[in-house]
């Protein structure tokens, strides 16, 4: 239904990661991982490649997610649903966040990894997101 550009994966890696997100995300939550709202943002999801953390601000480095405001209802629908499945991931586990410097809007840009699956990883195999090519690619063609 969503077309990922050019983007393969190797099918028996993929399934394992599957099965391993499916078994992390069904295993009770080490904590409540809320969707950001109102102006006081400590541990909460923004969307589906941005987490504020013990109020640091970060932009998942590895992946491109479809934006909440999209131009069309299906990157706004995918991002939903990948902004619901980094919340699910990061409830999973005590996050461990692999800092790799600051993007241009001061945001802290890293990995964020709960157990041995990375968030960006889990969500490109997941069909939420695509891997980061320096720049924001078209979701509606």
């Amino acid at each position: 239904m969503y077309r990922l550009a050019n983007y393969s994966a190797d099918c028996q890696t993929g399934a394992m990661i599957r099965a391993f997100l499916v078994a992390l995300l069904l295993a009770s939550p080490a904590s409540a991982m809320p969707f950001c709202a109102g102006p006081e943002r400590i541990t909460c999801v923004v969307d589906g490649d941005t987490v504020w953390i013990d109020g640091e601000k970060i932009r998942l480095a590895s992946i491109d997610a479809p934006e909440a405001g999209g131009k069309c209802f299906a990157e706004r629908d995918l991002a939903a649903r990948s902004a619901e499945f980094l919340r699910r991931f990061l409830e999973a586990g005590d996050p461990a966040i692999e800092r790799s410097g600051m993007d241009r809007y001061g945001r802290t840009l890293a990995r964020i990894w709960v157990g041995r699956a990375e968030a960006g990883e889990a969500l490109v195999a997941a069909g939420l997101a695509r891997p980061w090519k320096g720049h924001r690619e078209d979701w509606c063609n």
